[in-house]
């Protein structure tokens, strides 16, 4: 085995070690993505306390939409998806820019 053939497998082990990374990072993050989903839902969707115009005065998910809430609750998820979907797109425009080696910033 020569130089350059070392070379190209060191290349190849190193993109094989990075892939596995990046996919137990995109696992890790999803799992977190949905427990705070659910987390979200069960807020929501529990009851609690109900408190409308009491000394309690706390709002939850369901007393927001009961009282005409719901466009705001529903303007604020989409801006949240907004700016998620915005986030993932430049931020995996800038790993294809790093990859490629156009990177003009030192990260």
């Amino acid at each position: 085995m020569n130089t350059q053939e070392r070379i190209r497998s060191l290349h190849e082990r190193m993109d094989a070690l990075t892939a596995a990374r990046e996919r137990r990072k995109t696992a890790a993050l999803g799992a977190g993505s949905v427990t705070l989903t659910l987390c979200l839902i069960m807020l929501v969707f529990s009851g609690g306390g109900m408190h409308f115009n009491g000394v309690g005065g706390s709002y939850s998910g369901t007393s927001l939409l009961l009282e005409g809430a719901g466009g705001y609750v529903l303007a604020a998820v989409a801006a949240f998806f907004a700016g998620v979907v915005v986030t993932t797109v430049l931020r995996r425009r800038h790993d294809r820019d790093v990859e490629e080696g156009h990177n003009s910033r030192n990260v």
